[in-house]
């Protein structure tokens, strides 16, 4: 084995343990899509069309972030339970499971495609990669936690060359880094997710100091709570305090990286702590954050590193 692209082009895709895969039929309406997706603890799934027989997209989680906007600015709001609490919606015309799924596309690879192949697709933006069989049934999904976990693996072996290196001294990431006020409500925090089509958001106090971040899981855990939907008028800090039962900042050493630390370091905590991103600060003192590295992010920098230089031009497949 001479590089670390080598391994990836030697290696099927069922070197990733295979998992179950939840499908959504395209008949079902959104809430009924949701509400698959909280009974069974995952953030996305593919939705077949049963009158073409293909796969259309993803539902994902993060949908819930336009769909809770939009009934929360609609007055004709009615009450509609989810079996683990209440969450409130709006009789949407025209909106449908694979309306929201397209835009989530469905980019599948065969099961024995390698791991490169999967690699360059996660790379390019996709959060998941299906596998489909020989009679395109979806057998499993690769995520780019999948292959960040991998990544970790050879941080001190075949990656030691590109990982060995300061973030500061590495093209990785994106500024500024959006966010919003400690102060800023809920609602207006999500609006914002949904107007710049970002995941999630870094949250910082009064001096532009990182005290928190807001994803799409928080969505998800405040519809599976009991809580209010009123709690989305509350200041965003407030809000998450309320919903995960605990002080916002006790989450920030853990979604944080220092400038002059190493690539290295950032991957092995994306892979021990299985969040998504990560901001990076000038120094303990100082705790602006100056630029996010994503998971998209550092599977652009090894694998333009390794295997195609022109990966960091080529447009993303979907939002941050």
């Amino acid at each position: 084995m001479h590089s670390f692209i080598d391994l990836l082009k030697s290696a099927s895709v069922d070197a990733i343990p295979l998992r179950s895969v939840i499908t959504i039929n395209s008949s079902e309406t959104p809430i009924r899509g949701f509400e698959i997706l909280l009974q069974n603890n995952i953030m996305s799934a593919p939705v077949f069309d049963e009158a073409t027989k293909k796969y259309v997209g993803f539902l994902d989680v993060r949908d819930l972030i336009s769909y809770t906007v939009f009934a929360y600015q609609n007055h004709n709001t009615v009450a509609y339970t989810i079996p683990k609490g209440p969450f409130y919606t709006t009789i949407l015309e025209n909106v449908t499971v694979t309306y929201l799924a397209r835009r989530n596309p469905f980019h599948p690879v065969s099961v024995s495609s390698s791991l490169y192949e999967v690699a360059l697709e996660l790379a390019r933006g996709a959060h998941r990669v299906p596998v489909t069989d020989a009679q395109g049934n979806v057998v499993s999904i690769v995520s780019q936690s999948n292959l960040i976990q991998l990544f970790n693996k050879h941080v001190n072996g075949l990656l030691k060359q590109d990982t060995n290196v300061k973030i500061s001294e590495a093209t990785i990431g994106s500024s500024p880094v959006i966010s919003v006020s400690h102060d800023t409500p809920a609602i207006n925090t999500f609006k914002l997710m949904d107007d710049t089509h970002h995941s999630s958001l870094a949250i910082v106090d009064g001096e532009g100091r990182l005290v928190g971040n807001i994803s799409g899981r928080d969505l998800k855990l405040f519809i599976e709570s009991d809580c209010s939907y009123d709690l989305l008028k509350l200041p965003i800090v407030t809000f998450l305090s309320q919903l995960r039962n605990q002080e916002i900042d006790i989450r920030i050493p853990v979604m944080s990286v220092n400038i002059n630390e190493t690539l290295g370091l950032l991957i092995g905590k994306l892979a021990a702590t299985r969040v998504h991103r990560l901001y990076v600060v000038n120094s303990s003192e100082d705790y602006s954050p100056v630029r996010v590295i994503s998971l998209t992010d550092v599977l652009k920098y090894i694998l333009s590193k390794h295997g195609d230089p022109h990966l960091l031009s080529k447009p993303l497949l979907s939002p941050r």
